[in-house]
């Protein structure tokens, strides 16, 4: 109704409301492990920066937040270009907007993934995300002191594969003894490690190809859904095997390479979101499909 009380109206207004999360609308149980993007907000309330990144004209740092773009909260590009000029320029922190203050970093400056060169950026996805290079041990993590996981988790991750795939490239890894690896073969295909048990998708990667990865882990033995793996343009799939539980104490989340094992992962990272209880069905898909939307294919 209008203001005037005397002589009242009505009027049809269409509400565009942030979501806390975009994949929220269709998984509004999520209880995140953690989730890092270099490319957007993801949690409404968070109102830190997204990235902390290092020029190397003189190795002077400093926060990225994000601004209002298209209906999303993007990387303040703009202050980046400001800030970094011409020269190139890399990724020292990625900080962590739930509510575990997991912060991923990377203080060695010859190890930290490259955001870009000579005051360009690199990209990720037909909606030319923003993304890190890795490559080269390039890599960035932390160490939960306990590791909140239970029997159930879920894995988002959005990338770009690089010129050449081989080897048993590491997206990223979770924990150690047994530990969680996501593993891109040199038949382009990705592979869900967890302890003695895992699952390979029979689909595959190839080079210079955007994606958005999905892996879920459901602790019960024997489920014939244990482990789901997916990736843009390609269904799910579901496997079974293995019975190791991941150990929750000093436990390390790092993208780009897994120091135990090996295996650097020479293509682009943008985001990944873990997120513990979730469910299948509608929720599962849902917040798939959003991230894939976010980065286009």
């Amino acid at each position: 109704n209008a203001a005037n009380a005397s002589n009242p109206s009505s009027a049809t207004v269409t509400v565009n409301i942030a979501h806390p999360w975009v994949h929220r609308t269709a998984a509004p149980s999520l209880i995140y492990i953690g989730a890092w993007s270099m490319a957007r907000r993801l949690v409404s309330t968070y109102t830190g920066p997204l990235i902390r990144i290092r020029r190397a004209s003189d190795n002077t740092q400093q926060d990225i937040g994000f601004v209002e773009s298209g209906g999303h909260h993007v990387l303040d590009e703009s202050a980046v270009t400001s800030f970094v000029g011409s020269s190139d320029w890399f990724i020292r922190t990625i900080y962590d907007q739930s509510l575990e203050g997991g912060h991923l970093e990377q203080p060695t400056a010859s190890l930290q993934p490259i955001g870009g060169t000579a005051g360009g950026f690199n990209r990720i996805g037909s909606n030319n995300r923003t993304g890190a290079q890795f490559g080269s041990s390039r890599r960035i993590g932390y160490t939960f002191g306990t590791l909140p996981v239970d029997n159930v988790f879920g894995v988002l991750l959005a990338g770009r594969t690089g010129t050449s795939i081989t080897g048993g490239q590491r997206f990223m890894s979770m924990g150690s003894n047994p530990a969680f690896n996501f593993v891109l073969q040199d038949d382009g295909k990705p592979r869900f490690d967890y302890g003695n048990g895992g699952f390979l998708h029979s689909g595959a990667l190839t080079t210079n190809q955007s994606f958005v990865l999905y892996g879920r882990f459901l602790g019960q033995s024997g489920s014939s859904e244990r482990f789901r793996v997916g990736f843009t343009g390609q269904p799910v799939q579901n496997g079974g095997g293995g019975n190791s539980q991941l150990a929750t104490s000093n436990q390390e989340i790092r993208l780009g390479v897994n120091s135990a094992n090996g295996g650097s992962y020479a293509g682009r990272l943008s985001e990944l979101v873990l997120i513990r209880d979730i469910t299948a069905g509608a929720e599962e898909s849902g917040l798939y499909a959003a991230a894939g939307d976010f980065f286009g294919a």
